[in-house]
């Protein structure tokens, strides 16, 4: 991705833009197999009407699941906590307490960078 590169609704077929790339970290700058990039998305409420009118599905708020994580696989600690380099899981030994939602209701949405194969996920920065 590049600094003013479009990103579009993953799934849309390039059809819902969402916003623009306006820079691009390192590659790897921050120390995992991503590349971090600031991007300046469009209103929400016009995105979010338009990937109803296709079909597609919704930003996913409460899924901080990060690529690669699985939240079944590793062993049981005694208190019902996932171990071995996984996080802790809410239905496993979590506090209970429910995150409220994210102040952008495009966290988490899937994008995809205009005329490339680069896939991510918006996620907000109050």
């Amino acid at each position: 991705p590049r600094p003013g590169d479009d990103i579009y609704v993953l799934g849309s077929n390039e059809s819902i833009n969402v916003g623009k790339i306006t820079s691009v970290a390192e590659p790897n700058g921050t120390g995992d197999a991503k590349t971090v990039a600031l991007a300046l998305a469009k209103r929400p409420a016009s995105i979010l009407k338009a990937i109803k009118d296709k079909g597609l599905d919704l930003p996913k708020w409460w899924e901080d699941v990060e690529d690669g994580d699985n939240y079944d696989e590793g062993e049981e600690d005694t208190d019902g906590t996932v171990v071995a380099g996984q996080r802790i899981s809410s239905e496993k030994g979590g506090s209970g307490i429910i995150q409220p939602p994210p102040l952008d209701p495009l966290h988490n949405l899937e994008i995809v960078v205009g005329g490339t194969y680069t896939v991510g996920r918006l996620i907000s920065v109050p």
